[in-house]
């Protein structure tokens, strides 16, 4: 995480990282966004640190 460019959200008035993939919550799937017609995630840098 410490090579990635944060990046500020104005709606969710948070800093964040954009990724091609995510862990869901519940299930802990990984979610590819091409899957879903996107380029990447927008990741709260919070829902980072929950993570680690």
């Amino acid at each position: 995480m410490d090579n990635s460019k944060k990046v500020w959200n104005e709606r969710l008035q948070c800093y964040g990282i954009f990724r091609a993939w995510r862990k869901h919550p519940k299930t802990q799937q990984v979610l590819w966004a091409r899957n879903y017609g996107k380029k990447a995630w927008f990741i709260p840098l919070d829902e980072l640190e929950r993570e680690a």
